[in-house]
């Protein structure tokens, strides 16, 4: 398969609409042996990034010849990532600054692009912009080490994409004539768990009337080695919160309160002040493992304009029983979340 002909299938199967049928990735072996993220994967590295030593990595020189190609966020050249783009190859930023990076490349391009947030910690240190449709889709990673998590994190890149909620979200359609604002995620991992958010925003500027949707898909895990760390034992899932300020009207929002076959949901909602919270718990011992929800929310925007926003945070709970009390963790994944079209 030629490399343009590699890049296309990718982004087909990999980095596609909010919908799917991949569950996260990261679940360990019966081996020793650390899995091979990497297999299959061409990957291009520009000076002063690094790769732990691993096996069969099939690295090339030029972009154009490989899946993905790597900077180093300090000391990236805008102009190479955004020809790499203009190619279609999706471009990975590693290291201290790499959010900071992302957002300025994308900004650069032209192209219409979303950001998961305008904040980040000090453990976001992998970056990614994966250009789709002439849109820049980006994707951000939590809680992880360098250069170990490097190669976990270049497959989900490639591979990652929602798998289907547990929850539906077909009370509110898209209108067909919606232009695609840009789709984002952040990914990482606790010391109890790991957790996956995306969100996708469209938006029809001169409808009758002007408004815009924005999906969140959210995945919760407990009990799983991810990216070669072992998770602390005894955490199940407790809890997903979607909690959205969108500064405008709300017309409408799904899911409503109740319940699905694995899940209790409560929604609540402030309309005219442009808030909702939707929160899920599980009902079986399987969604103690793992569960995933959607939320899907309808604006009114009296006109459009970029930058299009969401201050949102999706929190995800963890729960230990213990024989006094329980013990509990917490991520948070907070931010406003922009969508806007670079100059």
């Amino acid at each position: 398969m030629n490399p343009s002909s590699r890049r296309t299938f990718l982004a087909t199967v990999g980095v596609s609409a909010l919908a799917g049928c991949s569950a996260l990735r990261g679940s360990g072996s019966d081996s020793d042996a650390p899995p091979d993220y990497l297999s299959g994967h061409v990957v291009s590295l520009a000076d002063g990034v690094e790769l732990p030593d691993v096996n069969g990595v099939d690295e090339q020189d030029d972009p154009a010849d490989a899946d993905i190609v790597l900077f180093p966020a300090k000391e990236a050249s805008e102009d190479d990532a955004a020809q790499a783009l203009a190619i279609g190859t999706p471009v990975v930023f590693v290291g201290d600054g790499a959010p900071l990076q992302s957002q300025r490349t994308c900004a650069a391009t032209g192209k219409r692009y979303g950001l998961p947030g305008d904040g980040w910690g000090s453990g976001e240190l992998v970056s990614a912009i994966v250009p789709a449709d002439g849109r820049l889709d980006t994707q951000r990673f939590m809680n992880i080490e360098l250069p170990d998590d490097v190669p976990w994190a270049i497959n989900e890149i490639l591979t990652g994409h929602p798998p289907d909620s547990d929850v539906s979200v077909n009370g509110i359609s898209r209108a067909g004539s919606a232009t695609e604002l840009g789709r984002t995620r952040i990914r990482g991992r606790t010391q109890v768990g790991a957790f996956d958010r995306w969100k996708r925003a469209t938006a029809v500027p001169d409808g009758s009337p002007t408004h815009a949707v924005v999906d969140t898909v959210a995945t919760i895990e407990s009990g799983r080695e991810v990216a070669g760390h072992d998770i602390e034992a005894g955490y199940h899932a407790d809890r997903v919160k979607v909690v959205s300020e969108f500064g405008e009207e709300l017309e409408s929002t799904v899911p409503d309160t109740g319940e699905t076959d694995s899940l209790t949901i409560s929604e609540t909602e402030r309309p005219k002040r442009g808030s909702v919270t939707h929160s899920f718990e599980p009902r079986t011992d399987d969604a103690l493992k793992s569960f995933t929800v959607a939320t899907r929310s309808r604006i009114h925007l009296d006109s459009f304009s970029y930058p299009f926003d969401v201050h949102q945070n999706v929190r995800f709970n963890w729960r230990k029983p213990g024989l006094f009390h329980d013990e509990t963790w917490t991520q948070h994944t907070p931010g406003r979340s922009l969508w806007d079209r670079g100059k």
